[in-house]
């Protein structure tokens, strides 16, 4: 990769991330990347009142510190010739363009409040030389008719969909909108895994009944109008990306919309 240098920008502060400790250790593994952050920043929050009162609750976010300062320099401390900084209390107001992107526009902000900590912007504001910009807004579960939604997520109980105290016959979720958008891929596919063990052991017990079969699924479908996509046309999908990447000398060139996949599948 020609990418030398990359900065996370993040409107709250080192206590309020949202990665994981696992995330975080990925990074520190990189070949010859160094890492940066405003250590003295993370330094003067960590030994806050409020602070060490988060931290005494929140084992993984104690390990997370740790690890950040064990392994990150502070900017003025930056030799690397290929660097990962992350950006505390910005928040970014326009990407500047000149046919390319040139700058970011950020401003700089303070935390307020205790619960929750906000982010309020102080006025003033930094530009930031780059030529790419990605950016990262999170993600927002949406209401289903008919399912519990609590606003950020379904309530569940080991992946049952809970109805106040009382679980929802039949009805399990999994993913983000089961536990929210935390981890890596791994940790959501054993979060998957544990819901499926919820729906085997109720199957099991006769806590929900019928039999289904891979015919009764399909007909079901059909039913619905809805076209499933098979393992054969997802590796259709696959070897069409892969081929693509490999043209523009990359691993794969990802196709993102939900359409052109569909398009690529059928050979339209």
């Amino acid at each position: 990769s020609r990418i030398r240098h990359v900065q996370m920008v993040g409107r709250r502060g080192p206590l309020q991330v949202s990665f994981t400790t696992k995330e975080l250790r990925e990074m520190t593994k990189l070949s010859n990347v160094q890492v940066v952050c405003d250590r003295a920043l993370v330094e003067q929050e960590c030994s806050s009142s409020a602070g060490q009162a988060l931290l005494q609750t929140s084992r993984p976010l104690r390990r997370m510190m740790d690890l950040l300062l064990k392994h990150a320099v502070s900017p003025d401390q930056m030799t690397g010739e290929r660097t990962f900084q992350l950006r505390f209390l910005r928040s970014p107001l326009a990407i500047e363009l000149d046919e390319k992107v040139q700058r970011v526009r950020l401003a700089i902000n303070r935390l307020e409040g205790e619960s929750p900590v906000r982010a309020v912007a102080t006025g003033d504001e930094e530009e930031v030389a780059c030529a790419m910009a990605l950016r990262s807004v999170g993600y927002a579960g949406q209401a289903l008719e008919g399912v519990p939604f609590d606003g950020r997520v379904v309530p569940n109980i080991a992946g049952r969909v809970m109805s106040g105290d009382k679980p929802v016959h039949g009805l399990y979720v999994a993913g983000w909108i089961k536990r929210g958008p935390v981890g890596v891929i791994a940790t959501t596919m054993q979060d998957a895994y544990r819901t499926a063990d919820a729906v085997l052991m109720d199957l099991n017990s006769q806590a929900i009944g019928g039999q289904s079969t891979l015919s009764n699924i399909d007909s079901m479908l059909e039913l619905c109008g809805i076209n499933p996509v098979s393992n054969e046309d997802w590796r259709r999908l696959d070897a069409y990306e892969v081929s693509k990447g490999q043209t523009a000398g990359k691993p794969r060139e990802k196709v993102t919309s939900v359409q052109d996949m569909l398009n690529v599948i059928r050979d339209k």
